[in-house]
This record gives C-alpha cells, sequence and structure tokens, in this order.
C-alpha cells in the first residue's frame, strides 16, 4: 500500500508577491470596491506587502461590464491592475484574465479598472488579485507575481454567475 499526505499548509497555490520594500514609500493599496465588496481604509506604510481578503466576495454576471474602484496609498507614481483567474489553474497568466491596468499619479484618489466578464468562462468562484507597484520604466507592464521593489498585493473573491446571455444580430 501506499500512504498519500496533502499538504494543508500551502492550499494556496497562487503566487504571493514580496516587494523588496512593500509599502514603506506609501506604495498601498487603501481600499478596494466592487460589487459588496468594500474593502476601505487597509493600507499604510507599515501594513504588509500582501494580504488575502478571499473571505470577502461578491457575484459578478457573464456578459457583464464591471469597474474595480481602488484608491491608492501616499506615492505619487505607481500602477494599479487586476486579475481573475477565470479558468481556475492557480495563476493570472492565461489570455483575458489581466482585466485592466491605470497609471496612479496623485496620492489618495480613487482610481477605476474597467472590464466585462467574458460570457464563455465556466461558473463559480474565482480569484481576483489587485496590485499597486512601482513599475520600472523597463517593465511597464503589471505583472501579477513580479517580486517588484515597492507595493502591495490584496486577492479577493468573486463568483461568477450566469447572466443574459448576447444573441447576435442576423441580416
Amino acid at each position: 500500500t501506499q500512504t498519500c499526505y496533502i499538504n494543508v499548509t500551502n492550499v494556496n497555490p497562487y503566487c504571493i508577491p514580496a516587494p523588496v520594500n512593500g509599502t514603506n514609500f506609501g506604495d498601498y493599496i487603501n481600499a478596494v470596491s466592487i460589487g459588496t465588496i468594500s474593502n476601505l481604509n487597509t493600507g499604510s506604510v507599515s501594513g504588509p506587502s500582501y494580504s488575502n481578503y478571499s473571505n470577502l466576495s461578491t457575484n459578478l454576471s457573464t456578459n457583464t461590464a464591471y469597474n474595480i474602484v481602488v484608491q491608492n496609498g501616499t506615492y505619487n507614481n505607481d500602477s494599479i491592475a487586476a486579475w481573475i483567474d477565470y479558468n481556475d489553474d492557480g495563476d493570472f497568466a492565461d489570455a483575458g484574465e489581466k482585466l485592466d491596468q491605470v497609471s496612479a499619479p496623485i496620492v489618495n484618489t480613487n482610481y477605476t479598472l474597467n472590464f466585462t466578464v467574458p460570457g464563455t468562462i465556466t461558473l463559480g468562484t474565482k480569484r481576483l488579485r489587485v496590485r499597486i507597484a512601482y513599475l520600472p520604466p523597463s517593465a511597464p507592464n503589471m505583472d501579477p507575481c513580479t517580486n517588484y521593489n515597492y507595493g502591495e498585493t490584496e486577492d479577493y473573491s468573486v463568483n461568477i454567475v450566469a447572466g443574459s446571455v448576447i444573441t447576435p444580430v442576423v441580416n
């Protein structure tokens, strides 16, 4: 017989970025709002560089447009991006999983990321990742896992439910 062990200490398959300086210079997420998620006033220069808020969840419907509102911290030259692991493979690297990315040049300001939930994905609970980071000029497109020098990452849950079906118009 064989004995099989399950690693219960690492049940989160997702990468956890570890920025060198974290939030120390004001590169932090102070608020995230989408649907019924309203996680406000969470950031600080002494805060963690990663927070798992996957216990906070909201429903998102397929074929529907949404906004994620993210308030940045006290550094004025960051970028903000978000991803959803639509295919449940434990990463955010697949086509269409990066939702949007915006520049955040004004401190303590709400920035909006826009996206539409595709109609072709499987329904159920998915991981939502929100990041803020200072990006080096040589790497202007934010990655969900890179250990940048400054920034913060937060993970949430979204429950994808069936939305309206889009019927093509035939002339």
